[in-house]
């Protein structure tokens, strides 16, 4: 071998040297959108938590890596207000250097896949960021904003330009000029409207056909809280019914249809929409509602279900057992959480939420449950822990524990691997025990992770297979959680349920089997 040859083979491969093919693969890695897709797939392919950075540095390498990593780039808008960068550059200036360069470029625009914008908190539009545009950007902007009454009839007024108003219409401006949007996350102020979207889109007697959404497959919707939200015990006997939610309503019609995934309050849905292609559904609830059961039994086929209750009027927790009987053989993921909110502050805070003591309440048994992966619940779900009233000659006196629970093990289904329990104070052994017996003597043979929060502490169960009476009765059946994973509830369907994913690789939290 001579020496160019081995000079050659011992050369670094450079970036520009790469088949474009190649480059479009690396680069799909650093967006958010790719990389959230590809992670349903493979959950080892995170998205780059500084991809847009990456991408638009990369856009200044050549004119070939710009005419790849550029499109990318645009997959993507995203705006959230608690975020500080975002917060001080203000929603309306970042939009408006996107829209300006889509406006420079149209090619671009269709690239736009996922929108992920929230702007729900007040402060979103305090003085000091609505004035932080030049008279001169002002001017631009409303010209893009106004740039499709030409082409398909959206216009906006004087009013709904005006700095009060300019959130609410670049989002319904950005729907609009978007249609084929593959992702939309929004959290936004509860009393907006979308007014103009809404009559734009129900007028379709021009000559071209008004598209809204016509590809979208996941749908997160929040809506700010408010203090009507919450009942606390004063408002036991309160009549509190679930509200109707406008825009959520016209944008789940509009993409009906292809919806997969859908994050939304209860009364987005009140009209009980036809939703073919449904496999996950996050439920809020806000208020008393009466529409679950024929809800769920209009969605052919669910895998995830995840309802979350912030007063005492929604469906309680055996209400919800019933109401996904049509889906027992198919649901994976089951997630119940019922929490009060305080809306004193713009960060909400939860407090636990004691149900009454009603039998009536509690799930009667998962068993049924034949392909249940994963449950999140709290203990109050399986166990009744009011007190119970015994009556006497002289008195009546209170019985703190009810005589007996229901066996933990007997509850679940066989199928499940992962487990989370939220209890309201330390539990005892005897609610646990029966499980981790049935473990050790070979049954839940699926069961990968059992963990539970007490009053202060996480704990997880030990997977031990094989394991002797002295085991069981010396607590070595259960030990704390590492402090570094305390935050994993941290969302609805939480990030270790990834694990569920990767049947090749050690269960969560160094447990073994």
């Amino acid at each position: 071998m001579n020496s160019r040859s081995g000079a050659s083979q011992g050369s670094k491969t450079s970036l520009t040297s790469l088949p474009p093919e190649i480059l479009q693969v690396i680069f799909s890695n650093f967006c958010e959108h790719c990389a959230s897709t590809k992670w349903l797939d493979d959950p080892t392919k995170r998205p780059h938590s500084g991809g847009q950075a990456i991408l638009r540095r990369l856009c200044n390498v050549s004119k070939l890596v710009c005419s790849i990593a550029q499109p990318i780039l645009f997959h993507v808008f995203a705006f959230d207000v608690l975020r500080r960068d975002d917060h001080v550059r203000s929603f309306h200036r970042t939009a408006y250097f996107f829209l300006r360069s889509i406006s420079m470029s149209p090619h671009l625009g269709g690239n736009v896949k996922a929108l992920d914008i929230n702007v729900a908190i007040k402060y979103s539009l305090c003085r000091c960021c609505v004035g932080s545009m030049s008279e001169a950007m002002s001017r631009n902007l409303e010209v893009i904003l106004n740039s499709q009454q030409s082409q398909n009839g959206l216009a906006f007024s004087a009013d709904q330009l005006l700095p009060k108003n300019i959130h609410e219409t670049i989002i319904q401006f950005m729907l609009v000029l978007f249609p084929r949007l593959k992702s939309l996350t929004l959290s936004i102020p509860r009393d907006w409207r979308f007014d103009v979207l809404s009559t734009w889109y129900g007028n379709q007697g021009g000559p071209a056909p008004r598209r809204l959404l016509e590809s979208l497959r996941s749908a997160k919707f929040t809506l700010d809280r408010q203090e009507g939200d919450t009942c606390t015990p004063e408002h036991r006997k309160c009549n509190h019914p679930t509200r109707e939610s406008p825009v959520e309503m016209l944008l789940i019609t509009a993409a009906s249809s292809t919806l997969e995934t859908l994050h939304c309050t209860a009364g987005a849905l009140d009209f009980l929409p036809d939703l073919p292609r449904l496999q996950e559904l996050c439920l809020e609830m806000r208020g008393s509602w009466s529409k679950l059961s024929p809800l769920l039994a209009n969605i052919p086929t669910l895998l995830r279900f995840a309802y979350l209750s912030t007063n005492q009027h929604g469906p309680l927790a055996r209400e919800v057992e019933i109401a996904l009987e049509p889906h027992k053989a198919t649901l994976e993921v089951l997630q119940i959480d019922f929490c009060w909110t305080i809306t004193t502050s713009p960060f909400d805070e939860f407090l636990d939420w004691k149900p009454p003591a009603d039998s009536r309440y509690q799930i009667t048994s998962l068993r049924g449950f034949s392909n249940l992966r994963y449950a999140a619940l709290e203990a109050n779900h399986i166990w009744n822990f009011a007190p119970v009233e015994i009556e006497t000659e002289t008195e009546t006196e209170t019985e703190t524990e009810p005589p007996s629970y229901k066996s933990l093990s007997d509850f679940l289904p066989e199928s499940l691997e992962l487990l989370f329990l939220d209890f309201e104070k330390t539990p005892g052994k005897e609610l646990l025990l029966p499980l981790a017996r049935a473990v050790s003597e070979g049954e839940h043979t699926n069961l990968r992770t059992v963990l539970w929060l007490g009053t202060q502490e996480w704990e997880c169960m030990s997977m031990e297979r094989k394991a002797d009476e002295n085991w069981l009765e010396e607590d070595f059946w259960k030990e704390p959680l590492p402090t570094e994973l305390y935050n994993v509830r941290g969302d609805r369907f939480p990030d270790w349920l990834e694990m569920m994913d990767r049947p090749n690789t050690q269960p969560p939290f160094g447990t073994t089997i």
